[in-house]
């Protein structure tokens, strides 16, 4: 196993567990609130910030996850119709575009730093009586559309170097003939 695998994969774990952490926050504080205000007529001023910071981090944290394991959304009724080499590179050109795209975003994303360093979450800010920054939110993007290029990339190698091939369960339903 190389040294670039292995560091992904341990990537890849601290993704997940974040992302597990993440969910964990998001319901509890979400239950919480609800008890709080429906029970005792005591709401928070943090709780929806809370748990939109932890929903933003999650989703940013998982997109990496499905692209490294193809779970995202595709149009499938093409590539599906490609055998052998074909549908090889059509997934090189797809994994290229997908993490060219995210990794654009994630470049962009770093002029919202600078905004979002100035400004404040005013919730969390009263609740911990100091300044909590919306940087904390913005940072999610950069960090996940990053890791999805590096996913990306990963797929792109494997593909190229042929130790993904398409299996023959996915060949389950194309005729032959259909094969393009």
């Amino acid at each position: 196993m190389t040294l670039f695998r292995t560091v992904l994969d341990w990537f890849e774990k601290i993704l997940f567990w974040v992302a597990a952490a993440m969910i964990t926050v998001m319901v509890g504080v979400v239950l919480l609130q609800v008890f709080l205000r429906y029970v005792l007529n005591n709401p928070t001023s943090w709780s929806e910030e809370v748990a939109t910071l932890a929903f933003v981090w999650c989703v940013m944290l998982v997109i990496p996850l499905g692209i490294r394991h193809q779970e995202h959304i595709s149009m499938e009724f093409l590539v599906n119709r490609l055998a052998g080499a074909r549908w090889t590179w059509t997934q090189i050109l797809l994994n290229a575009v997908v993490g060219a795209t995210l990794v654009a975003v994630g470049i962009a994303s770093f002029g919202l730093l600078h905004s979002g360093a100035r400004q404040v979450l005013p919730g969390l800010t009263m609740a911990a009586g100091t300044e909590i920054p919306l940087l904390i939110m913005y940072l999610a993007i950069p960090v996940g559309c990053l890791a999805s290029g590096l996913y990306a990339l990963e797929r792109i190698v494997q593909l190229a170097r042929g130790d993904i091939k398409k299996s023959s369960a996915e060949l389950v339903g194309t005729p032959e003939e259909g094969l393009i």
